[in-house]
Formats: structure tokens, sequence, C-alpha cells
């Protein structure tokens, strides 16, 4: 049976306050991010001490699900809703947003965003909403305050408004840095590498973060910003036509990073909560079952050797291989471990729902030493040496 457009939206925001369920509503105490499973588009909740502030939410049928979301996480009011650039896939939905949860203050790039959301708009009540609202076109440097959390704002550096606001407007996107003790999240809408360079570059250990959202959906980050990042999580915020690619999240895992997709069919809604001091988070979804191809290998320090995780089901992509003692020995995101120094370690494989199952290595040496370099002896003298 074919399901028409305004029943699929229907079915998938009772799926959406399903999962809400699931993951457990937001703590009394403390910071809880929420990204939304909302096929591939940013929808992200922030709630602190009792305020909130909403982030995109997609094409104009999402802003239903997202205020769905909001209301059954106990959400009535915001006080920032947050348009990360004048993209229809980000802020499409924002009329609806503005319209049910009247917003103290909508934060943007620039005026294009205002004007996109105005579009969109499509019923008399969206658009008296629309023009109602407060809006504030930000500047880096500036700070939001959500309950106990700081919103700062790190770009765009400047902004170049385009016509149309083709995939150039990527550029303008808003990147910001959440803190809340000493928790930090990095949010970069769909934050170009361009973008990411300049703010580095502009002001050095700016994107280092705990958690990361991966800008662009299941964009590729480069190699040299996601070290600049150092991220313990990367969120991809997409869908399951839309996957990150498996050098991404090679990429990813190679930091030691757990990677999660809130595709439906990976993780699903992802909640972190934050009491200040690291990270702990929830998911909708995840894999039955991990096991690897080996559980002992050996091998000589230098040398290297690969082992490989199985998901069940096979549909299933993340996986974080980690050394237990990288002083012995190291492995990277695609299992490849390299013996470091004599002795043994386990290396784990680790689902991004914390399903684990681990290998035992044990470091040989190579080669022989002496304990000493140079020797003198007398005629008919003798001495020992040690290998």
């Amino acid at each position: 049976m074919k399901l028409s457009s305004k029943w699929r939206v229907a079915l998938a925001t009772l799926v959406l306050a399903a999962l809400f369920l699931l993951c457990g509503a937001a703590r009394a105490d403390g910071l809880t991010v929420h990204f939304l499973d909302i096929d591939r588009n940013d929808g992200i909740l922030i709630q602190c001490d009792g305020e909130a502030a909403f982030i995109d939410a997609g094409t104009y049928n999402f802003g239903a699900q997202a205020v769905d979301y909001m209301q059954a996480a106990g959400v009535s009011r915001l006080k920032y809703y947050i348009g990360t650039h004048a993209h229809r896939d980000h802020v499409g939905g924002a009329c609806k947003i503005i319209l049910a949860m009247n917003p103290g203050l909508v934060l943007q790039p620039h005026d294009g965003v205002q004007s996109l959301i105005a579009q969109n708009a499509r019923t008399q009540e969206e658009i008296a909403a629309v023009r109602a609202a407060s809006y504030l076109s930000v500047t880096p440097g500036q700070t939001f305050s959500v309950g106990g959390a700081r919103l700062t704002v790190l770009g765009p550096l400047s902004v170049t408004k385009y016509k149309n606001y083709t995939s150039l407007e990527n550029g303008n996107s808003l990147v910001c840095r959440l803190t809340y003790g000493s928790t930090t999240i990095l949010l970069t809408g769909d934050a170009t590498a361009a973008e990411l360079y300049e703010i580095e570059g502009a002001n050095p250990g700016a994107l280092k973060c705990d958690l990361l959202k991966n800008p662009h959906h299941n964009g590729a980050l480069k190699a040299n910003l996601l070290a600049a990042c150092a991220p313990q999580y990367v969120v991809y915020s997409t869908s399951d036509r839309y996957l990150p690619t498996q050098t991404s999240l090679r990429d990813v895992a190679g930091l030691g990073a757990r990677a999660l997709i809130t595709a439906h069919n990976q993780n699903g809604t992802v909640v972190f909560h934050s009491s200040g001091r690291g990270l702990s988070y929830t998911v909708s979804n995840g894999p039955a079952g991990v096991s690897l191809n080996k559980s002992a290998v050996t091998l000589y320090e230098g040398r290297q050797q690969t082992i490989a995780a199985r998901l069940s089901p096979s549909s299933f992509r993340a996986v974080t291989y980690v050394s237990q003692n990288p002083a012995v020995a190291t492995v990277d995101g695609a299992g490849r471990i390299t013996g470091v120094a004599p002795g043994e370690t386990t290396v784990r494989a680790l689902t991004s729902n914390g399903l684990w199952d681990e290998c035992a290595v044990t470091v040989l040496p190579t080669g022989v030493k002496l304990n000493q370099t140079a020797l003198t002896l007398r005629a008919g003298a003798t001495a020992s040496l040690r290998a």
C-alpha cells in the first residue's frame, strides 16, 4: 500500500514520539542534546536548566515532527530558534516551530534565512508568527545562554549573499560551540571545509570538541580537520539513503571516536547528556551483535595484522577499534594492528550501542640486542655478554 505524503508524515511523527520515549525524557540536571531522526536533515534540540533551543528542522513537513518531539520532551517555548543557513532542507520547517514554540529570538547568520523562512510559511497563522518573531543576525564571538550552557558563535567569519540560495550558501552556515562545564559540543550545520579552515586559522584550537556534529550530513570531513576537532563522538545527521562512507567512518574510528548515525535503520534519534563532566548517550537503534574474525593475534614489534568486525544485521556500519594498551599495540579505524613494543594487550571492536568483542594481542621482540656494544679484553681474560 502506498501512503500519501500526509500519512507518511503522520506515521513518522508517531515513530519519532516512540523513539523519544525509548531515549527517555531530558534529565532535570545538566545538559541534554537531542539529534533527531528526521531524514537527511538537521534537527537538534538543546535543553538545560529549564530552557531550550532548537536548530534547523529540515523541510516544511518535518517542522511538525520537530514540534511533536519537543512537546513530548516537555518543551512548550523556545528561548532560541537557530537557523544555520538559507537552505530549505534546514529551515523549511522553521515556520511551524516558530508558530508552535514562540521563540524569544531567532538566530541566523544573515537576513536571507529570515526571508527563506517567510517564503516557506503556508498558513495565515504561520505567516503571522514568522512576521512577529524577533530576528538577530549573529557575528563571531557572540555568546548566548541556554540555562547553564553557553552557545558561542564561531563562524562564518564573513557572509557572502547568493541569489537563489545555491550550494555555495553552505559556506555561510553557522558554526557554534556549545559548552557546559568541561563538555564541548561543536555544531556545524552544513559548514564547508574552507569555512572550518578559516575558523581554525583565526583561532587555533577553536574546533576542538568532545562531540562533533558532522558538517553537511553524511559528508566526509577532511582528515586534518577531523584531527583538529579531536572528538570522542561524531554524529551524522542523515538518512538511510545517504549514509557516510566507510572511509569517513574509518577516519572517525582511527581517532578512537564513536560514530553515531541518525538514519532510521542505523541509530535513529541520538540523545546526549552531560552533567558538566563527560558525556553519556542513548540511541534508539543499534546492531544486535558484533564478532571479530580473530580471537588472538601474535605479531612482531613494527609488524602489522588486520582484524575485521562483523556486525549483525550487516546493514549496520559504524564500529570503533580500541587498543587497551597503545604502548604495546595500536589499532587504526580499519582494524589494522601495529606492534609497538613487546608485551600483551587486547583490542576491542565497539559498536555504537555499546556492544563489543575483543582480540588478545601478543607482541614479540624483533632481532637481538646485546647488553654491551663494545668490549676490550687483555690477552687471556674473559667476559660475559647477555643477549
